[in-house]
């Protein structure tokens, strides 16, 4: 059986270096290739994608928002072109909730 890892939003923040979101990138980045030679799989929720995205617009400096938002995109595309080591998940179908 495969072991399969949540990637929430403190650690993507830490991944991306989220300005005040980012205690201990150098931790996160180590433990996650532990889990990758593992052969664990990583999976992004998208609320993690959604919160991330909030906090980076929250950042009160422009440039650091910018450098913030531009790392965010990419690691985001990378995951939905299957390029990245973790897997996006999708929101459930609107219509399956009513």
């Amino acid at each position: 059986m495969k072991v399969v890892c949540l990637i929430d939003t403190s650690i993507f923040c830490n991944v991306l270096k989220v300005p005040f979101r980012c205690q201990a990138h150098g931790q996160v980045m180590s433990l996650l290739q532990d889990l990758l030679r593992s052969r664990c799989g990583l999976l992004l929720p998208m609320t993690t994608i959604l919160e991330t995205g909030n906090h980076i617009a929250q950042c009160g400096d422009g440039h650091e928002r910018w450098n913030a938002a531009t790392r965010f995109v990419q690691q985001v595309r990378l995951a939905i072109e299957g390029k990245a080591p973790w897997q996006p998940m999708q929101l459930a179908d609107p219509s399956l909730l009513a």
